[in-house]
């Protein structure tokens, strides 16, 4: 989490990846008669076995519903899918045009009673939803998603400003803070939310003495045809159904997981680039000499990095001399453990590609390009002579050209297992910029520099 006061001393303030869940109202017309069939199937035809922990997970809905009520449900998954990725696509800019085919991959019931519960998965598919038939009032049912980052919880110690922050800490997380998520609570019959099918989630075990019953699917997409001429994005569907637009009204759209980059442009300060250590062509990476850890001290650095400190957190800084037209070939991060990276780029001008932390999500947008378009999009930052940029340490980052100096904010859990000298003054509560130890003993494991000399027509490698 990035305190505030970062944001009000910055330049610029972006999240990028940030997972989209909407929420959708089904009307009574659609489940009103499902409720009752429901019970009956569940008594009568035997379950299968997937995610759930007890209760009843039926088969094929769709097969064992009349043509009537299957037709509805059907309307309302499509309604609700197809407005969703209207919505995430205009959002992320996507430009998704031509033609799109939505097709149900499949649709079941659960039927939940005291203690049922579904253990962590993910769907097949571009989109997956959930609508609830009945949820035991008053506290309705509680859906939990794991942060896709693969991060520790962050508000273990301090307040959640996010979304589902406090929920997840509440109901969901059953390993402690080893895992962050967000979570949708008291959700009540006739609501849906839609989510990307890649999004881990799961249900905790239901705590009331009702049934709680929902009915989940899965929804594919197939890019028909996209001319650079087309200048709309149409959906239709595989099925022979001219699905209502209006069989699910939409409420809301929570974007959860974001991860916050913070720029911060300084002509300010400049550094006497004259130094021995400074070899052109030569790519080396060492701790900070005492020429610039001086510098650092009289320059206005300290206050915006100290900024993205938080308490019991300690730091390392490093330098690094890139030769010109380098490029990086590696994608690297510090460590999950870490809470913050950034570079401030002291002379040249460096590009930075911020590659997408959520490994799933590469997966999906290798095999599916509308999942590409609306997920999965790498950020390329140009920075010049003077720029600082920071991060979370779980964004993968490459680097071209130029020459700068990192620092990286680590948690001081990071102190024995990466063998480091971090900076103790960095651990107090309260902290002098003067007495800030830049000059470190050791650095810590180095930054994979393999790269290509490049001709200054070569683009990244990203």
């Amino acid at each position: 989490m990035v305190p505030p006061l970062c944001n009000s001393n910055a330049s610029e303030v972006q999240s990028f990846w940030e997972v989209p869940v909407a929420r959708y109202h089904v009307p009574k017309t659609v489940t009103q008669t499902l409720t009752q069939v429901l019970c009956e199937l569940a008594k009568t035809r035997p379950g299968v076995r997937k995610s759930n922990r007890g209760g009843w997970h039926s088969g094929a809905l769709l097969d064992a519903l009349t043509t009537p009520a299957a037709t509805r449900l059907r309307s309302a998954f499509f309604s609700a899918g197809s407005d969703y990725i209207r919505r995430v696509d205009r959002r992320a800019r996507a430009g998704l045009r031509g033609e799109v085919k939505l097709s149900l991959l499949g649709a079941w019931a659960n039927v939940n009673k005291h203690g049922d519960s579904n253990v962590a998965h993910m769907h097949p598919g571009l989109v997956s939803g959930v609508l609830y038939i009945e949820t035991d009032l008053p506290q309705g049912a509680t859906l939990c998603f794991t942060d896709p980052r693969a991060i520790p919880s962050q508000c273990s110690s301090q307040s959640c400003d996010s979304f589902g922050q406090e929920e997840w800490n509440e109901n969901c997380s059953l390993l402690g803070d080893s895992v962050n998520g967000a979570a949708f609570k008291d959700l009540t019959a006739g609501e849906m939310l839609i989510f990307p099918s890649w999004l881990q989630h799961h249900v905790p075990p239901h705590a009331g003495k009702d049934l709680r019953i929902s009915v989940a699917f899965n929804l594919k997409a197939e890019l028909v045809q996209q001319k650079k001429t087309e200048k709309i994005l149409t959906i239709t569907v595989d099925q022979d159904l001219r699905f209502d637009a209006a069989a699910a009204e939409f409420r809301t759209m929570e974007l959860l997981f974001g991860s916050q980059v913070t720029r911060k442009d300084s002509r300010d300060a400049s550094i006497d680039l004259s130094f021995d250590w400074l070899h052109e062509g030569d790519l080396r990476r060492f701790r900070p000499p005492d020429q610039v850890a001086s510098w650092i001290r009289s320059s206005g650095t300290l206050s915006f990095w100290s900024c993205f400190r938080t308490p019991g957190e300690a730091g390392s800084v490093s330098v690094v001399v890139l030769p010109e037209n380098f490029v990086q070939g590696l994608r690297y991060r510090p460590s999950v453990l870490a809470a913050n990276s950034g570079f401030h780029v002291l002379a040249g001008d460096i590009k930075l590609w911020l590659h997408d932390p959520r490994l799933q999500v590469e997966v999906a947008a290798a095999a599916d390009p509308i999942a590409r378009h609306l997920f999965g999009q790498k950020v390329a930052l140009q920075l010049t002579s003077g720029t600082m940029v920071a991060f979370p340490a779980s964004v993968f980052y490459s680097l071209e050209g130029g020459f700068f100096f990192e620092t990286c904010l680590v948690q001081e859990l990071c102190r024995q297992k990466c063998h480091l000298q971090l900076w103790h003054s960095l651990c107090e509560p309260r902290h002098s910029l003067e007495s800030f130890n830049i000059e470190l003993r050791h650095i810590r494991r180095p930054l994979p520099l393999e790269g290509i000399r490049a001709s200054r027509t070569t683009r990244a490698v990203a």
